[in-house]
């Protein structure tokens, strides 16, 4: 099964972005997730045996990563994200940041030989890079894509002046990441739950501005049936679902579909700002082809103790 990919324009002529605090924001917790791996003694352990999808996700001699980022507004807790400690408010969109931060980390100066998710080199939203099979000690090329789902980073101007190209966009992160997961060695969304009703690339459905309707994601658990669906027609190596409690929400329905691979989800409520670092450490999971606990162990590295579920 394939779903539809439009080919989009660059969004950067009409889209709000530019929020540079918020990407410096992102970009200071993941340097500080390299760092805690870095200083962790996980890299370059390879104690635990590992699935034969862990070799045979190189085989070819390619590695294909893709980065699902699901629209992640900020639409709840206004007592807590109006303050003036926050650096959100109520109708921001954040994905967009994070994925620029991400890409600036991911490009950025390998500290060690040990670390692998850095100096890829980055045209637009494609990021490439050389890395060395363990197993074989071949040559294996690594293809990252990163996708975000926002048009702008508020969520009332995506509903409205930004509301036709907001569909588009949406669209066609949702089929990018439809279509990873059928044909990708390491598919990652980072995103909203919905409640079990993601995930999801469009703007949420509101009660009101602070209170998104979770009955409807509850009832339609639109985001879930599609995954599903899309897993019947092939499944990647690795697929995390970094979102609140995509453990209890989602490990029901995935499990069952990942067992000659690697199914990374969340076992409880994390923010965003905790999210978006587990994904690089998962992505350094998978580049340094870690096999069971060593993976575990990487990619838990900025989650905590009991906040992943990894099988």
């Amino acid at each position: 099964m394939k779903y539809l990919v439009s080919v989009l324009v660059l969004l950067s002529t009409y889209s709000a972005f530019g929020n540079s605090e918020l990407v410096a924001m992102y970009a200071r917790d993941l340097m500080s997730t390299q760092s805690r791996l870095l200083s962790s003694g996980y890299l370059g352990n390879h104690r635990s045996q590992c699935k034969s999808s862990v070799p045979a996700m190189t085989a070819d001699g390619k590695l294909t990563i893709t980065v699902a980022l699901g629209y992640m507004d900020v639409s709840a807790n206004p007592g807590y994200y109006d303050s003036a400690q926050s650096a959100y408010r109520i109708g921001d969109v954040l994905d967009q940041y994070s994925k620029e931060a991400l890409a600036q980390t991911l490009t950025s100066t390998c500290k060690s030989r040990q670390s692998k998710a850095c100096e890829f080199r980055r045209s637009g939203d494609r990021l490439t890079k050389r890395i060395r099979d363990r197993f074989t000690g071949k040559s294996v090329n690594v293809t990252l894509n990163l996708v975000a789902s926002s048009v702008t980073g508020s969520d009332a101007a995506n509903k409205s002046k930004y509301q036709a190209k907001q569909n588009k966009q949406s669209a066609y992160a949702r089929g990018v990441f439809l279509n990873a997961v059928q044909s990708q060695d390491v598919v990652l969304y980072l995103g909203h739950a919905r409640n079990g009703g993601g995930p999801d690339f469009l703007p949420p459905k509101l009660i009101s501005s602070t209170h998104v309707d979770y009955s409807y994601y509850q009832s339609k658990r639109e985001g879930i049936r599609s995954l599903v669906s899309a897993l019947q027609g092939g499944t990647p190596k690795v697929l995390g679902i970094l979102a609140c409690s995509s453990a209890p929400h989602f490990g029901g329905s995935l499990s069952p579909r990942m067992k000659n691979g690697t199914l990374v989800a969340a076992n409880q409520t994390f923010d965003y700002n905790e999210i978006l670092p587990t994904g690089l450490a998962v992505i350094e999971a998978s580049l340094s082809q870690a096999c069971g606990n060593d993976f575990a162990a990487i990619a838990g590295v900025s989650a905590g103790r009991g906040v992943l579920t990894i099988r």
